[in-house]
């Protein structure tokens, strides 16, 4: 079984402004893109308890899983048990220190102005601690090869729906049509297939869509998808439907975030 993990917390390291880059530019004599300045806006030491946490579940999935990738790890059957008892219980350490920081948060904040001295910027921080709360996170989601395979053909069918409606429906800067390539027919209708044949039920939402696309390809000739301006018309409004569909599909994928690196 495999599993992604997501940590995250407040960012705390914050770039400065363009103004103030110009400033130590200036200060220094050197061109101001040659400044990467960066500040801290709350004592880092504040959120050290949350760090160490966050590496230790880190390492802890490290040393239990048959192979790690990036966030994402391997778990044997037997190992899923134990791994969930020891993420159930730092959660709720988490959730503890993250609680702990909130009702500290006004008071760090109080002390920056102090420390940043004209390098503070009020901006930097919410009013509302439950806002800063709400920017830490920790969980986890388990999940298969399968399911991580149909996310991929989702976000990549985005990106041929996206292609597609900017070729039938977009125009160039002396105002004519966008021209394509046969390929993109081909290779569009080559997705298709593929899809059907790694998952042949089709009975999904991406399925359907995908089913949908390859049925307006199939039916129009390219030269007439290319030449002719009802056609252009038709499939385009047509694959900006399926784009629209497809883009929700993506926002609300919950392993999206799945990235082996």
């Amino acid at each position: 079984m495999w599993l992604l993990i997501d940590l995250k917390k407040w960012p705390i390291r914050r770039p400065f402004s363009n103004e103030k880059k110009q400033e130590i530019a200036d200060k220094l004599g050197i061109d101001v893109k040659l400044v990467s300045a960066a500040k801290n806006i709350i004592d880092p030491t504040s959120m050290r308890e949350i760090d160490r946490l966050h590496n230790k579940v880190r390492r802890v999935l490290g040393q239990r899983a048959t192979v790690k990738l990036g966030s994402v790890y391997y778990f044997s059957d037997q190992m899923k048990e134990h791994t969930d008892v020891f993420l159930e219980a730092s959660l709720e350490e988490h959730n503890g220190l993250v609680e702990a920081f909130k009702a500290k948060y006004l008071q760090e904040m109080k002390k920056m102005p102090k420390v940043l001295k004209d390098c503070f910027n009020k901006d930097d921080y919410p009013e509302d601690p439950e806002e800063v709360v709400q920017r830490f996170v920790f969980r986890w989601r388990y999940f298969t090869l399968r399911q991580y395979a149909h996310s991929q053909l989702l976000k990549r069918f985005e990106e041929i729906a996206d292609h597609i409606v900017d070729r039938l429906m977009g125009f160039t800067e002396e105002g004519n049509p966008n021209t394509f390539k046969d390929s993109l027919v081909k290779k569009t209708l080559e997705f298709c297939r593929d899809f059907k044949l790694m998952f042949p039920d089709g009975a999904d939402n991406l399925g359907k869509l995908i089913a949908r696309a390859e049925e307006l390809l199939e039916q129009h000739k390219i030269e007439d998808l290319r030449y002719d301006e009802d056609v252009r018309t038709e499939v385009g409004e047509a694959f900006q439907a399926i784009q629209q569909t497809v883009t929700k599909l993506v926002e609300s994928d919950p392993i999206r975030a799945i990235a082996f690196d």
